[in-house]
């Protein structure tokens, strides 16, 4: 593999989490203290906490944010254990959102092209505009939004010319756990799940992996995901450790369950209607098992939470 080849994909990552990051940043700049509110007020019940979460972290597109958050005020009191635990399982399906706006946007409707000119506008606006306005906040959050297509640019090409040059033929056989082992240890180092999935979609759409190699990442990607929240709740109440677990076990049953089912999961998921792309049919799946799992756990939050 060529230097260059190597240097598109890493400056498409690059890209792709600062433009996340830019996003973040933006949202909560323009929303921060409304969405806090409306996660609070979302609480009341099981079912409105898991509804706030999956909706609150489909708009910041940060699950991270979402769960941080949550680690904040179940320290300051605000959210009880299972409540929090609530919000962090629909927090699990609403980052999910990203996966489908990068496969319906950045693959089916060829957004690199506008990814560009989006970035201009927006860049010069940001650079222009007094800052700490509502429009210089927006600029910004639009040239986020354009870093995340320009990235997914660079990684394509990039992954494409790694399909091309190297035999892919010595992976085939290699253990699924190996897989899920790559998607753990990228998501615990650039902390973006989002950033995983992107990775993944790529190298399944250029040949690098094929469809059940792919789902090992994304579950590994799951794991990963956990390790900022043990990380946040090392200091402080010993409520915010109970969420970290809390979380990490959710996530890790749902791995454990998924990998004993895969080979009735995976076939089942492809013939499905509509599921012939196997780029949709990825960020599908990962929906799925998010969906099954608040499903599966919801009813026992009570007892999670005891336990």
């Amino acid at each position: 593999m060529q230097f260059m080849d190597i240097w598109q994909v890493l400056a498409g990552v690059a890209f792709f989490l600062l433009g996340i990051h830019f996003m973040e940043d933006a949202l909560q700049q323009l929303a921060g203290r409304q969405f806090k509110l409306f996660l609070k007020k979302q609480t009341a019940s099981k079912t409105r906490a898991i509804a706030g979460g999956t909706i609150v972290t489909a708009v910041l597109q940060s699950s991270s944010v979402v769960n941080l958050m949550v680690l904040a005020f179940v320290g300051a009191g605000i959210f009880t254990v299972r409540n929090a635990l609530a919000v962090i399982l629909g927090s699990n399906l609403g980052t999910t959102f990203t996966g489908w706006i990068i496969v319906l946007a950045g693959f089916s409707l060829k957004i690199e092209a506008m990814a560009l000119p989006l970035a201009g506008l927006a860049g010069l606006g940001y650079s222009l505009l007094p800052p700490h306005g509502k429009w210089h906040r927006i600029c910004r959050f639009f040239l986020g939004f354009s870093f995340l297509f320009i990235g997914l640019g660079y990684m394509k090409t990039g992954m494409e010319a790694f399909v091309a040059e190297v035999n892919l033929q010595q992976f085939a056989q290699a253990p699924l756990i190996i897989f899920l082992l790559a998607g753990f240890i990228i998501t615990a180092m650039v902390q973006s799940s989002s950033a995983t999935m992107a990775i993944c979609l790529t190298a399944l759409h250029a040949g690098a992996l094929t469809f059940d190699d792919s789902i090992a990442v994304i579950l590994g990607s799951e794991l990963g995901t956990t390790v900022k929240l043990f990380i946040a709740s090392i200091k402080g109440a010993q409520a915010k450790r109970k969420v970290a677990l809390g979380n990490f076990g959710f996530n890790i049953l749902s791995v454990i369950l998924v990998l004993v089912f895969l080979p009735w999961l995976s076939p089942m998921v492809r013939s499905l209607p509509g599921m012939t792309d196997p780029l949709i049919a990825l960020v599908f799946f990962q929906s799925l098992v998010n969906f099954l799992g608040i499903l599966l756990f919801a009813p026992w939050l009570d007892r999670i939470a005891h336990f």
